[in-house]
């Protein structure tokens, strides 16, 4: 694990982390049907049963075009948090969701798919990044602490998942 993570009240130990792989999801390997049922679990674990429906998360799964990054625990290979992002532009890619089972959240793995997310969104050439962040809890603090002065665009709003943090953010 990386010390470049945001400093975060309530993080579990290293010694208490299990141990996980991060990936790239490649469509030409794999299916959305191949991970389906860890990431629709972890999706309603993760958003309180409001997460993002089936057919959402298949089109993104299916798109060619979108990044999607895994975090499966080593041991039962059974996918424990993903990001999913898609292409708003030629320049600019928008993280549509970052999800985290429960049981695994507080050892700073979200930050663990960022950097992976990062590298892989330079190598294809993206310049910025688009993402909102729920304001309660302190995750858009957490995410303004982690990409610091490369954060070019903010503002809150509201949405049903409550008071977000719109940010825009530069490679």
């Amino acid at each position: 694990m990386s010390e470049d993570m945001p400093k975060i009240e309530g993080r579990r130990s290293k010694e208490e982390l299990p141990p996980c792989s991060v990936e790239v999801f490649d469509i030409k390997k794999a299916r959305f049907d191949d991970v389906k049922d860890d990431v629709m679990k972890i999706e309603g674990l993760a958003f309180d049963g409001k997460g993002y429906e089936e057919d959402i998360m298949r089109e993104d799964f299916e798109n060619p075009q979108a990044v999607i990054i895994l975090l499966r625990n080593k041991d039962s290979q059974q996918i424990i948090g993903y990001v999913d992002a898609t292409p708003a532009s030629e320049e600019v890619i928008n993280i549509d969701s970052t999800a985290l089972n429960p049981e695994y959240q507080r050892y700073g793995l979200v930050w663990e798919m960022m950097k992976e997310l990062d590298e892989e969104l330079k190598k294809r050439g993206y310049k910025y990044m688009t993402r909102d962040a729920k304001i309660e809890g302190g995750y858009a603090a957490s995410v303004e602490r982690f990409y610091g002065e490369r954060i070019v665009e903010k503002s809150d709003h509201d949405s049903d998942y409550g008071p977000q943090r719109y940010m825009k953010i530069k490679f």
